[in-house]
């Protein structure tokens, strides 16, 4: 499937746009209940046993279909003026108690419906600051930048998308939560490709993280990751390699909680205490996120003051999983966050030191291959 995106890549073709997308949002073979025998108590044994692996091989192929989505349409996404809705319906679906729409096992048809003004090639979408508009990323967060410091024309803001398209929500039961997360990653993968280095702020705003402590709850956390490098990819003009963006890509309610002293916005928490082991864990996810788009940006430069803040980072991570978890509450959820974090940004610093072989950075890995050892 992926070589199906290659053969095929930067060209906007149609039909491949069309099956990629039927691909994504594909149920599991073999998910449909049929009308064999219902006393067959060994076939039931082994559809349990193979419920998990088969919701993992779900998540891998809708992710390879989202990556051959993306190259498919890599770059061209300003000129696909329908692809930035079908995606963005995909993403913002919630897995909620409303059964509407799906089936007894959870699996609801998330297949958008295509129409011909998905490959017109009519007017690209034009900059305009709607983080700025909106008062997303107000310090710059993930939609700063040159292109939010323009202000917006009326007739930018119009047409762009349609008015019910930012308000589409597909609602899931329980059930389906591990269907839909794996259907939004693979959008979310789908469109910073297709937008890539676009520098659209309405994309931007589209992949940016959760804005609030409740839609954070209902965000798988290793998605948050892939939320950060989404939107980087589309900014991918305005990514540097500073602390400084680094920590303005975390939404403000996080570090406003977690650093009160140094955030200096207010804290955006729902009422009540907060929940600190989802705010931890985001944060660790979401620093993890920043890194990575930094490593990616410099990716075989060996620059030095990008090594130097990646390498920071490793450190960071090396130290905090050497301590353990803050919350013992937390167990072992919180160390495989905080662990993969730590082998995500040590990757991140061999994407950028590439070719070199240096030494401070094989340092490095090699006390991260022993502990794995």
């Amino acid at each position: 499937l992926t070589g199906y995106g290659l053969l095929y890549l930067q060209t906007a073709h149609r039909p491949a746009i069309e099956l990629l997308l039927r691909e994504m949002t594909r149920r599991p073979d073999g998910d449909d209940s049929g009308s064999g025998s219902a006393g067959n108590s060994q076939q039931q044994q082994q559809a349990a046993g193979t419920s998990v692996a088969g919701g993992e091989a779900r998540e891998a192929y809708a992710f390879s279909a989202g990556l051959a989505l993306g190259m498919v349409c890599l770059a061209r996404g300003p000129r696909l003026p329908a692809l930035l809705d079908r995606l963005a319906a995909l993403i913002d679906a919630s897995p909620t108690a409303n059964p509407t729409g799906a089936d007894r096992r959870g699996h609801v048809d998330l297949s958008p419906t295509l129409d011909d003004s998905l490959l017109t090639d009519s007017k690209p979408y034009a900059p305009y600051s709607y983080a700025a508009a909106s008062g997303i990323g107000s310090n710059g967060g993930g939609a700063g930048g040159p292109a939010a410091q323009q202000q917006p024309h009326q007739g930018q803001q119009q047409g762009l998308v349609s008015n019910t398209s930012r308000s589409v929500s597909v609602l899931l039961p329980a059930a389906a939560r591990s269907s839909v997360d794996s259907v939004r990653g693979s959008a979310l993968l789908a469109m910073s490709l297709a937008f890539f280095d676009s520098s659209l702020d309405l994309v931007a705003a589209r992949l940016a993280p959760p804005a609030t402590e409740r839609t954070l709850a209902e965000t798988r956390p290793d998605l948050l990751l892939l939320h950060v490098v989404a939107r980087s990819l589309v900014m991918w003009s305005d990514v540097r390699a500073t602390h400084r963006w680094i920590s303005e890509q975390l939404p403000p309610f996080v570090s406003a909680a977690l650093f009160p002293q140094a955030a200096g916005v207010p804290a955006r928490c729902a009422a009540g205490p907060p929940d600190w082991p989802l705010l931890r864990t985001a944060h660790a996810y979401l620093l993890a996120g920043a890194v990575l788009s930094v490593s990616l940006r410099y990716a075989g430069t060996a620059d030095s003051e990008a090594a130097a803040v990646v390498a920071t980072y490793v450190d960071y991570f090396a130290r905090l999983v050497k301590r353990g978890p803050a919350d013992q509450r937390a167990g072992s959820s919180a160390l495989l966050a905080v662990d993969t974090c730590y082998h995500t940004v040590a990757l991140g610093l061999a994407i950028v030191m590439a070719g070199t072989g240096d030494l401070a950075t094989l340092k490095r890995l090699r006390r991260l291959c022993k502990r794995a050892g």
